[in-house]
């Protein structure tokens, strides 16, 4: 089950690793000041500002075929492969993916530390934002925690959280995150620890709201699900097309 989560996670890696290739540069207004002389009976010099009219930035679209429709739009409880691309487009865990897969970078904790082999403290973004526009905090991640736990075996999370003993809030920006025992695959997994909108949790499913690069628009059954671009995520130096289509 791990290989073909791990497949399918790569592939988003890769889309996003070919996404320069959608950037776009923003047009410039250039202004440019050009003398002229007119000779009548004496010179005289007049000055002429030509302003370039700016072009409207074109939208940029991304459309990934899966061949099949999602089932949930909920993370926690999402069962099937397929639903995944979802999953990790507009959610964030407390680390994102790397190329590679083995390497997993800064998510939604920009840093972390590991005072000893059972114990990780993740420092959370303090610029991090939902896509309704509410900071994200550590309550936010103690939240999810204790319902990805009552979720259990209805969704995977849990599984990939079974070396977590217990979650601690040390302030509204960071998490102490005690293991049960030494673990080498925990750090590997935070990617799929996904955190949604405590706020609107009871909703999820027709509304689901994450701080991933992607922001929910429609999901049409058997037909597609729009994402738009996420203008406040914290990776703005990665291009990312405007849309995002997954059908």
């Amino acid at each position: 089950r791990l290989v073909t989560l791990v497949t399918v996670s790569l592939l988003l890696v890769l889309l996003a690793s070919v996404l320069p290739t959608c950037g776009t540069t923003e047009p410039q207004v250039v202004k440019e000041t050009v003398k002229e002389t007119v000779v009548v009976e004496k010179e005289v010099v007049v000055e002429k500002v030509v302003t370039a009219t700016a072009m409207p930035k074109e939208a940029t679209q991304l459309v990934v075929a899966q061949g099949q429709d999602i089932n949930i739009l909920d993370p926690h409880k999402m069962q099937a492969t397929v639903d995944m691309a979802i999953w990790l487009s507009v959610f964030n865990g407390f680390t994102v993916f790397d190329a590679t897969m083995t390497d997993p970078q800064p998510g939604m904790a920009e840093s972390w530390e590991t005072p000893d082999e059972t114990t990780y403290i993740f420092h959370l973004r303090k610029d991090a934002k939902w896509h309704s526009g509410r900071a994200f905090t550590a309550d936010d991640v103690l939240f999810n925690y204790d319902r990805i736990l009552e979720i259990a075996g209805k969704g995977r999370l849990a599984g990939y959280m079974s070396d977590v003993d217990s979650m601690e809030k040390i302030d509204d920006n960071t998490i102490q995150v005690n293991l049960k025992a030494p673990s080498a695959v925990f750090l590997m997994y935070t990617p799929y620890f996904v955190f949604v909108d405590p706020e609107t949790a009871a909703e999820i499913e027709t509304n689901p709201i994450g701080t991933g690069p992607y922001i929910f628009k429609e999901w049409i059954p058997n037909d597609k699900v729009t994402l738009a671009k996420n203008p406040d995520y914290f990776d703005q130096d990665t291009p990312r097309p405007d849309e995002l289509i997954i059908k």
